[in-house]
């Protein structure tokens, strides 16, 4: 367990994912809190400005993580945001481009996917 207190929004439309993924990372010692798409993601950093690390899915109907993506470039451009696609559509070079920390693909191997938080905490 890598007993953190760095709180994490998980971001994703699946809702089973996004549940799977919050329970994963609390089992790490992570704080989570979760949404269904980029608008509530915008919502929840605004109201809870301690969040200190965002995972998005790409594809999501009301606001897609290229949505979540600008938005938080605009408004708190030192959070890293994490995307985790399951398509191959935008490169990772692309989504490097538009702010991304780093792109996990789906399905997500929970081992890189942890290195890659730590790295960026």
């Amino acid at each position: 367990m890598r007993n953190n207190k760095h709180l994490i929004l998980v971001v994703d439309d699946e809702i089973d994912l996004c549940e799977l993924m919050s329970d994963r990372l609390e089992m790490e010692g992570y704080e989570t809190l979760t949404a269904g798409n980029g608008t509530e993601a915008i919502k929840k950093i605004k109201e809870v400005p301690e969040v200190d690390l965002i995972i998005t899915d790409v594809r999501m109907p009301h606001g897609d993580g290229i949505f979540l993506l600008n938005k938080v470039k605009d408004f708190a451009p030192s959070k890293p945001v994490i995307v985790i696609t399951g398509f191959s559509d935008r490169t990772e070079p692309e989504l490097s481009a538009l702010g991304a920390y780093a792109t996990v693909a789906k399905p997500i191997d929970y081992e890189n996917l942890l290195n890659i938080i730590s790295e960026s905490l």
